[in-house]
């Protein structure tokens, strides 16, 4: 089929039907041959959907920029279904909250589709229990003939396997099977195959998990998909509790794989059972404290029987050298040195992100999101502020030969060690704005029941209206209790 360049969207049904059967590359490479600006607005509604449903989310923001985000008055202003595409090539961008905002005050009647996207963006977050019941009202009100219909159930079939609630997710799995193979969804049937795989897993049935896996390969004869390193991954998976060590090599190959096409959290998943099956102390380790998200450390523990989360710290140290320099990202400082970003300030929040995951790297659109979380995500400034920071945060590296650089690639950034440098990073990440730092003065400094505002001037070393702001901010945010009035005033740190 060709694929020549053209000024006019073509075949939208074809690209459709390329999607239903897994053939995502054709569709990307269609999608980059055309010139977005020629798209007419009637169609860029479904140019944007197929971009963000094949993983081209730049794609779709270009698409649907100039129309949300408009400074000029508009002939016809954003649809409802722009608004949700917009909101989806966000949340893949890396840009959740925004996402989850935008979804969360649209009209969920008029627009149930809102739903689905609404749980994709706890998807993105591991909060699977939480996308569960609007997965569940998403369905109720949407027509059991529509696609999106079954997406929504393989879904919420996922979700449920992921908190462990087999027998549900079976039930609703071996519906699946035969619906998925009656209407020739191909790729959400072999979705159900692989997601009752993982069910069997979990239950120690490793036969029948290998049989359902190589049933579902069948499906996709050309192996080229990434549910196919998904279904090599549980095949692995299964060989490797079953048989032990000896099958290890397998998972070590489908691991090389996916670092390979940058599948980072089949990467962690291949970490997490090879340390379980070669008992790797070290690597579960890594793989615990490398991992910022609770849900994911339940399933560490829930796996392995091991649960670090009473430790303060751990100190990840890639190159084994027994006298690293310590970089504490928690304090931004190099230990033992006057070396220090700032505790607080933007290239030290942006270096805790940075490092808080050893697997996934960090996207524009996420660090922007976690640095101004109150702002909307611009095309052009809202970049060009964050490689700001990261050039300041290269350049305080090299200046001062600390022993690390960030890499980027693709609009995602990369914590690199380079020499003797360990990394020793919190249990979890603190909040930490410079008023998070400075209330933590506040908290670790008095001693007595009550404070007042002159307390606050010296434990902080600030100015009185400084002080002021600090106990307004800590007022709103719940951290403080207010006693009295005027100048008698007195705080109280909240229970």
């Amino acid at each position: 089929m060709s694929l020549r360049r053209t000024q006019t969207p073509l075949r939208i049904d074809e690209l459709e039907s390329m999607i239903r059967g897994g053939d995502f590359a054709t569709v990307k490479k269609h999608l980059r041959s055309l010139n977005s600006k020629s798209i007419p607005r009637d169609e860029v509604v479904k140019f944007a959907n197929l971009a963000n449903r094949v993983d081209s989310p730049r794609f779709a923001f270009r698409l649907l920029y100039p129309i949300i985000r408009s400074e000029k008055s508009l002939v016809a202003p954003a649809s409802g279904l722009e608004q949700i595409e917009y909101a989806e090539a966000m949340r893949r961008m890396g840009l959740v909250s925004e996402a989850y905002r935008t979804y969360s005050l649209m009209n969920l009647k008029s627009y149930p589709v809102a739903r689905l996207r609404m749980a994709f963006c706890l998807f993105s977050q591991w909060r699977y229990r939480e996308a569960i019941p609007i997965l569940k009202d998403y369905l109720s009100d949407i027509s059991p003939e529509e696609y999106s219909h079954s997406i929504a159930m393989v879904n919420l079939a996922a979700a449920l396997v992921f908190e462990g609630l087999n027998d549900e997710a079976l039930s609703l799995l071996a519906k699946l099977n035969v619906e998925t193979a009656q209407k020739k969804y191909q790729l959400l049937r072999g979705n159900c195959l692989e997601l009752t795989a993982q069910v069997h897993v979990c239950q120690a049935s490793y036969a029948e998990a290998i049989r359902l896996l190589n049933e579902a390969t069948e499906l996709s004869p050309n192996g080229q998909t990434k549910y196919s390193l998904y279904q090599r991954k549980w095949r692995a998976i299964a060989e490797c509790l079953q048989n032990g060590k000896s099958s290890a090599p397998l998972l070590h190959s489908v691991r090389q794989t996916a670092a390979d096409s940058a599948d980072w959290e089949t990467v962690r998943d291949c970490d997490l059972y090879l340390a379980h099956v070669e008992q790797d102390m070290d690597l579960m380790k890594q793989v615990f404290f490398g991992t910022p998200y609770r849900t994911y450390r339940k399933r560490i523990t829930s796996l392995t029987g091991q649960n670090f989360s009473q430790e303060l710290c751990y100190l990840w140290n890639p190159t084994k050298n027994s006298h690293p320099r310590i970089l504490n990202t928690e304090a931004g400082s190099i230990e033992k040195s006057e070396l220090s970003l700032g505790s607080g300030h933007l290239m030290h929040r942006f270096l805790q992100h940075l490092t808080a995951d050893f697997y996934k790297p960090l996207s524009l659109g996420a660090a922007f999101s976690e640095l101004f979380p109150d702002e909307n995500y611009a095309q052009i400034g809202s970049a060009n502020r964050i490689s700001q920071i990261v050039r300041r945060l290269r350049t305080w590296s090299a200046k001062n030969a600390v022993g690390f650089k960030v890499t980027e690639l693709n609009g995602s950034f990369r914590f690199i060690i380079e020499s003797d440098l360990a990394l020793r990073v919190p249990e979890s990440l603190p909040e930490n704005s410079p008023q998070d730092h400075s209330w933590r003065l506040v908290e670790n400094g008095v001693r007595a029941s009550f404070f007042s505002r002159n307390d606050v001037e010296h434990q902080t070393g600030s100015s009185a209206a400084t002080a002021k702001r600090l106990l307004r901010w800590a007022i709103d945010a719940g951290k403080v209790e207010v006693i009295g009035s005027g100048p008698g005033t007195k705080y109280r740190l909240a229970a």
